[in-house]
């Protein structure tokens, strides 16, 4: 647990680097992609997680905490995979029906196109089952990785008796706020560039849930009297973007 909470925490703190250039000719863009696989009902099948990644400038891609969701009347989480993909190297890894945390001491591979795999059985009455990112957590720690911006891709299992005309893909996009002071006490400042002052902001604890929403027309958050220390996300969101801005925050009692 301890390992866990120095990763968390870290990510924190390292978010109070500058935002990188909005410009994407000059960001390290990560496009992650949770593949499409056909099995028979009640078959178990490796799902590959696949990813491309351009970059312009300094990286070190040695840890991230990838979330899903999926239907669990339609498919059940077996195990993850890291051996024989680039995250095989990671040492420190723990996983649950919600995700995987995995932490190295050197960067991915990053001439092995999958990142790790999720084995997963399929219900024997199942026609489809669906995998998908959970939008409520950074799967790279606020650039503490050189990780500007990331695209995600959500994925199918499909079976003999799949509409393929009802499944469709889901894909999302974020880039990393600047939030200062990280950690903070009373009150901090989120920086999202290209985002509106009415953009709508969401404070979500480890677990996902919500706790504390609002409109930040200045950038400032004050922080509400006897909230919670700990670790959260943030995430920006405006409705006129396909995108999303998010960051990690260390709240400390004051």
């Amino acid at each position: 647990m301890a390992t866990i909470r120095g990763l968390y925490i870290k990510a924190a703190l390292l978010a109070t680097l500058a935002f990188y250039a909005t410009d994407a000719s000059a960001q390290n863009v990560m496009n992650l992609r949770i593949d499409t696989v056909t099995a028979n009902p009640g078959a178990t099948v490796d799902v590959r997680v696949l990813y491309t990644f351009t970059s312009t400038h300094a990286h070190d891609i040695h840890d991230f905490n990838a979330r899903f969701l999926f239907d669990t009347s339609s498919s059940k989480l077996v195990a993850y995979i890291l051996a024989g993909t680039a995250s095989g190297d990671l040492f420190d890894t723990t996983g649950s029906h919600t995700g995987l945390l995995a932490l190295g001491n050197q960067e991915i591979n990053l001439s092995d196109s999958v990142l790790f795999k999720i084995r997963m059985t399929i219900d024997s009455n199942a026609d489809t089952a669906w995998i998908g990112w959970d939008p409520n957590w950074i799967v790279f720690g606020a650039g503490d990785e050189g990780v500007d911006t990331v695209h995600q891709q959500d994925g199918w299992i499909r079976t003999p008796k799949t509409n393929h005309a009802s499944v469709r893909t889901v894909e999302r996009s974020a880039g990393y706020a600047s939030i200062y002071p990280n950690p903070a006490t009373d009150r901090v400042t989120i920086d999202a560039p290209g985002y509106s002052s009415d953009a709508m902001v969401r404070i979500v604890d480890i677990a996902g849930r919500v706790a504390w929403s609002g409109r930040l027309l200045s950038g400032e958050w004050n922080i509400p009297q006897g909230f919670p220390s700990g670790m959260y996300g943030v995430i920006v969101n405006e409705t006129s973007l396909d995108s999303k801005c998010i960051g990690t925050l260390l709240v400390e009692p004051r």
